[in-house]
């Protein structure tokens, strides 16, 4: 039976973050994954890896309780017939539409950061299991854009600077899914080919009409919001951004382009945030939730938001050291003069 060695959770745990990744790490990897068997026949020494790239640090989590079990069924699953380890993230939509939080609206060193992770975790389970991984990044732009005020070509040029990144980067383990390929049969080959402009702005609109007419039943948002702790916490995430995304919107003004009262910019927010999650008659995540699950039914599905961790979503520690709402497309990196890192609004940077 294949089993991890210390040496191995040492660089790990040092790397992990993948701030740096020279093809010296590469080479790290996969001397250490020769030193304990190329392909490895034990889904725990898996699981290990994957779920040090988790966050564990939230509260009543039920990782040890019930995550490990459903992720090692899954691991388990795939290890039996010696696949690639699948693994599905949300995300990158595009730039906060807030001056105050980010540097622009194109990919930054925020976004560099939390691909070569992405990535990281990738090579981290190919250095100990031959047939390797994949990250399928799946943005969700095209539909959150729309109720922020971000145009379809605004949402493109963000994702196709993606692309560009990782291709320049070498990031060989990621790959980008539109919300129109999960719309495809389980199975059917995802298409490598990178859209034009004219091309995303034909099918956007497609996508966001097939994913609002989608039929959720026995869906009711305010006993989700009373029961479901996913769904609570993505809405207190909403509300949490919400607040310095739309401080220089429109919709948080009045017709004489005054600031609204407090009491009222919070309803505001709060029916934002509600439509975000409901996005029309039936609810967007739980569409989105679905549609992913029936493209990609044998993954293991990352989120960049806070769950239980009892499965079948994991929330992955995005910045070590940072909470969950730290993600780079709400954020930047500050870099110190000592030479580490810390993640925040580009305002309270600002500040200092």
């Amino acid at each position: 039976m294949a089993q991890i060695s210390s040496q191995i959770y040492t660089q790990l745990e040092s790397l992990r973050l993948g701030v740096d990744y020279p093809r010296a790490y590469r080479y790290q990897l996969q001397a250490a994954g020769k030193a304990v068997a190329q392909t490895s026949t034990d889904p725990s020494a898996l699981v290990a890896v994957i779920e040090r790239f988790l966050y564990l640090n939230g509260p009543e989590h039920e990782y040890e309780t019930k995550g490990r079990a459903n992720l090692h069924a899954t691991v388990t699953d795939l290890v039996s017939r010696q696949e690639r380890i699948e693994l599905v993230f949300p995300g990158f939509p595009f730039k906060s539409p807030s001056q105050n939080k980010v540097l622009g609206v194109l990919p930054d060193y925020a976004d560099e950061l939390l691909l070569r992770r992405l990535e990281f975790l990738a090579a981290s389970i190919e250095s100990v299991y031959s047939p390797g991984a994949v990250v399928r990044i799946v943005s969700d732009g095209v539909v959150y854009g729309a109720i922020l005020g971000r145009t379809d070509s605004a949402v493109y040029e963000y994702n196709a600077e993606l692309r560009r990144l990782c291709k320049e980067l070498g990031l060989t383990h990621i790959s980008f899914v539109r919300l129109i390929d999960l719309f495809d049969e389980p199975g059917q080959t995802l298409s490598s080919h990178d859209q034009t402009r004219e091309e995303y702005l034909e099918t956007a609109p497609q996508a966001r009409k097939k994913l609002t007419e989608m039929e959720v039943p026995g869906w009711d948002l305010a006993t989700k919001l009373k029961n479901d702790y996913g769904v609570l916490m993505t809405y207190r995430g909403y509300l949490k951004f919400l607040i310095s995304d739309l401080e220089d919107s429109h919709l948080l003004k009045s017709d004489n382009g005054k600031p609204l009262p407090r009491s009222r910019a919070e309803k505001v927010r709060s029916r934002i945030a509600k439509e975000m999650l409901e996005c029309g008659s039936q609810p967007f995540v739980q569409r989105f939730s679905l549609l992913i699950e029936k493209r990609f039914p044998d993954v293991v599905r990352l989120s960049c938001h806070l769950h239980k961790q009892s499965g079948p979503k994991f929330g992955i520690e995005l910045f070590p050291g940072h909470t969950m709402n730290a993600s780079p497309w709400h954020n930047t990196i500050l870099e110190k003069s000592d030479g580490s890192f810390t993640i925040g609004s580009y305002k309270s940077f600002q500040m200092q």
